[in-house]
């Protein structure tokens, strides 16, 4: 924040020169860059005072770097819970966890789907549930996700197929705890999964 505003800033790597974007009143999150060179960045957030008419529950929202104006948000929760989003490789859809109905804290009934940000499409890419944090290979083939509310390991997910399988069993402890979820990511060429286990009970990457 800065001046009392949520602040979305562009930092040149070759200079360290900060660029503003777009701020706002309302607080915002888990912005990126999409992979295809578009300039276009998509971010999480509720209700934003500079479009007050639009949302007033978790939604995904698009907004051009240049002309630094969010647009109509893609994706809006209501009563069923949005989070954990990314970008499809470097496609121009965006994939997020939806929970399909209120959980108790042993389960977490949640769908992985992928809204395209052109035409405001969704489609259902898996829908076993207790998917959590999820993330897609460079080319978009793969998605790899943890599970929570039952720990299911890290799965490997077919992005046309819906078709997965168990990659590893991290031995995190899960829950709550932001320090005891595996956060997976893929490498940049897509051979190896970065994630965080507290298995040896410190918070450790593998």
């Amino acid at each position: 924040t800065w001046n009392g505003l949520h602040q979305l800033v562009r930092l040149d790597l070759d200079t360290d020169t900060p660029d503003g974007i777009f701020s706002d009143a309302e607080g915002f999150s888990r912005a990126q860059y999409c992979g295809d060179g578009s300039g276009t960045i998509r971010f999480s957030g509720g209700r934003l005072a500079a479009r007050p008419e639009l949302v007033s529950h978790q939604a995904l929202w698009t907004i051009d770097e240049v002309d630094g104006t969010p647009d109509t948000p893609l994706i809006q929760g209501g009563d069923r819970e949005i989070t954990h989003d990314s970008w499809l490789g470097s496609s121009r859809e965006i994939v997020f966890v939806q929970c399909e109905e209120p959980h108790p804290a042993e389960a977490y009934p949640s769908s992985i789907r992928a809204v395209n940000v052109d035409t405001g499409y969704v489609r259902l890419i898996a829908d076993r549930g207790s998917y959590w944090h999820c993330s897609a290979s460079p080319d978009g083939r793969l998605i790899i996700s943890d599970t929570n509310w039952p720990q299911r390991g890290l799965i490997l997910i077919d992005t046309r197929t819906g078709q997965e399988r168990t990659l590893c069993w991290p031995g995190e402890s899960g829950g709550a705890r932001v320090w005891g979820h595996p956060h997976p990511s893929f490498s940049p060429d897509g051979t190896k999964v970065l994630y965080n286990s507290d298995v040896t009970g410190i918070s450790q990457l593998y």
